[in-house]
């Protein structure tokens, strides 16, 4: 890819005067049509510019312009503009992002979407709750709050998210407690909850461990995975307890944080922002996009 970029000026019109364009796609005297993924990562570093299309023919305008080959065929980015001043600062921009072209890797962290209410695990939770209940048990949910799941499971039960947070439970009868581990709450964050739990109440009675989610869990991990891996890590959503750059939306991205990232995680779910993203990025040299995703799977074990 490195040795067929090229950079080019262009004679353009249909540009206002002192406007800037950013072009979806333009037409390469040589290489014919030209893709412009990254239009919307060049156009966030100009206040009033416009993203669109100008005509092939030429006139009053210059388009500056960058554009390589690759086994997609012919993909670039540029500005267009009439005007001498704002020329120069298009030639700054596609510049900046020039120096930042290069083949890359991003590594896609995939998991299940957030807990809902409609979950099996969560009706299994339910009767649960009415069994414990039921033989008088003082119930505890260990649980995140604010989680959808927790608030549908919290009536009637004495939600603990830290083990710091068991000390101001109630003096319960020791021999009536029981708990609950909500879908939606980490299991390595339930486990010392639940320590806790039981130096406190010794006699605590509780769910079966193949009846915890680990859906959470498994996105901890595959989220973290993916970050020790990658030299740059966009969070396109909420993630959990991990620093990366995050974004609210595609223009965000500036040409600095990718220029010594050959591996860029991206973390957040499958979402509009994340294929923004992955489209963008696929404008800024050869891109490689590998998923991975960490799966725990609970089977009974059969005692012989």
């Amino acid at each position: 890819m490195k040795r067929s970029v090229e950079r080019i000026r262009l004679s353009t019109c249909g540009v206002a005067p002192g406007e800037l364009v950013v072009v979806t796609e333009f037409t390469h005297p040589v290489r014919g049509r030209v893709r412009c993924p990254a239009a919307p990562l060049l156009k966030s570093g100009l206040d009033g510019a416009r993203v669109g299309t100008v005509p092939d023919e030429p006139g009053d305008a210059v388009l500056s312009a960058v554009s390589y080959v690759d086994s997609e065929g012919v993909t670039g980015f540029g500005i267009a503009t009439s005007d001498p001043a704002a020329a120069i600062i298009a030639d700054e921009v596609v510049s900046r992002w020039a120096a930042v072209l290069r083949t890359r890797r991003v590594l896609l962290a995939e998991f299940e979407p957030a807990c809902q209410a409609t979950c099996p695990l969560v009706d299994r939770m339910r009767s649960r709750l009415r069994e414990f209940a039921g033989r008088g048990d003082a119930v505890v949910l260990i649980a995140k709050r604010g989680h959808a799941v927790a608030a549908t499971l919290a009536r009637g039960t004495h939600l603990v998210e830290r083990p710091d947070e068991v000390r101001t439970l109630p003096a319960f009868d020791p021999e009536r407690v029981s708990f609950l581990v909500a879908p939606g709450m980490p299991i390595e964050d339930a486990a010392r909850v639940l320590a806790a739990l039981r130096v406190r109440f010794p006699r605590l009675r509780g769910q079966h461990p193949d009846e915890w989610c680990y859906a959470a869990s498994d996105q901890r991990e595959t989220v973290r995975s993916v970050a020790a891996a990658s030299d740059l890590l966009l969070l396109c959503g909420p993630v959990h307890d991990l620093r990366g750059r995050i974004l609210t939306e595609v223009g965000e991205i500036r040409p600095d944080w990718l220029a010594t990232a050959a591996t860029v995680g991206i973390a957040g779910g499958p979402s509009e922002l994340v294929d923004a993203v992955l489209r963008a990025l696929s404008g800024l040299g050869p891109l490689s996009v590998a998923r991975r995703r960490v799966s725990t799977e609970i089977r009974a074990f059969a005692v012989r």
